[in-house]
């Protein structure tokens, strides 16, 4: 590509770059917004049902973030150039709008495979493949639906997810978490991966399980045995641990399986809508593990906690504060 024409391109990502900014901040006007009922048409041309106005704002976001990473990359280009006089044609507009209509429907593809539970509901999924999954409270999980069970299966996780996995030699299934990455054949386990309580911990019911953190294989996991990560120092250990009662969240139960305090804040927001503050380092360092039915009350949890280690605890509505005596 010569200069004129590579100036010529870049010119005309800057001024889309900036409708879509005005777009998506509610500022267009009537020529903006003439581009903008183009754009649309031409990037909803064949589609065989409309984009839900969740799914469209992800949409909006990401192309003007990925606009705005293509005018970064093509100015690059420009750097042993001279600027030229700039000259345009309508032609080059149309360029662009094909080239958002990709962008468009590969983040359409990718909002419309995002399954996740509502707050308070616990859902499970059976894939193609036959693996069934549960996902606890505020958890998702993301995977390509045209691509997954093809040669591999693959899938990007948040939160706490229960898996079963079909076995299937041939086609390893692949679980992304971040830095985390776990590699099964068949086999059933728990992975619990909050980024609020700082613990990456994943616990196996049957089979072998491979645990990577980037390239570095962390450990080969086998039924009860768990690998827990703490991210706060970046230092793990494997255990033994009777998987009994770790995926009885399942049921709509309380599960605190090596649980922190940050654990603790957050399992009591989940399940009860209760404020829970720890005052001082009444719970620092220590693991707390048990299992409450769905129909225990949220003191109850608390005082049961503060009787095994000798705290105390105030409770106010939906305020609970728990420190140590003098």
């Amino acid at each position: 590509m010569d200069k004129n024409k590579l100036k010529s391109k870049i010119e005309f990502l800057n001024v889309l770059s900036d409708i879509y900014d005005r777009f998506l901040n509610g500022k267009t006007d009537e020529e903006d917004q003439k581009i903008v009922d183009e754009s649309s048409r031409i990037i909803n041309n064949g589609n065989k049902s409309p984009i839900s106005d969740e799914t469209s704002k992800i949409i909006n976001k990401n192309v003007y973030n990925r606009l705005s990473k293509y005018i970064s990359k093509e100015k690059k280009k420009l750097q042993t150039f001279r600027l030229l006089k700039y000259s345009a044609s309508i032609a080059a507009i149309f360029v662009i709008l094909l080239f958002c209509h990709q962008i468009f429907k590969t983040e359409s593809n990718r909002a419309q495979d995002i399954c996740y539970t509502d707050e308070g509901r616990i859902r499970t999924l059976n894939l193609e493949d036959g693996t069934a999954i549960s996902l606890n409270l505020n958890s998702n999980i993301r995977y390509n639906e045209s691509n997954f069970n093809k040669n591999k299966r693959e899938v990007w996780i948040e939160g706490e997810v229960f898996f079963n996995v079909a076995k299937n030699p041939d086609k390893p299934f692949i679980i992304h978490n971040g830095d985390f990455q776990i590699t099964v054949i068949g086999t059933s386990f728990n992975v619990k991966s909050y980024a609020e309580i700082g613990l990456y911990v994943v616990s196996v019911q049957s089979g072998k399980v491979y645990v990577n953190k980037g390239n570095q294989l962390l450990g080969t996991l086998v039924k009860n045995s768990e690998l827990m990560y703490n991210t706060q120092n970046d230092k793990y250990e494997i255990n033994q641990k009777d998987f009994n009662n770790i995926n009885a969240w399942k049921e709509g139960n309380l599960v605190l399986n090596n649980a922190n305090s940050g654990e603790l804040i957050l399992r009591m927001k989940q399940f009860y809508g209760i404020n829970l503050k720890i005052e001082d380092s009444s719970l620092t360092d220590i693991m707390i593990n048990g299992v409450y039915d769905k129909t225990v009350s949220p003191e109850s949890v608390i005082k049961s906690i503060c009787l095994i280690y000798n705290l105390k605890y105030t409770c106010k509505g939906e305020n609970i504060t728990i420190y140590r005596s003098s």
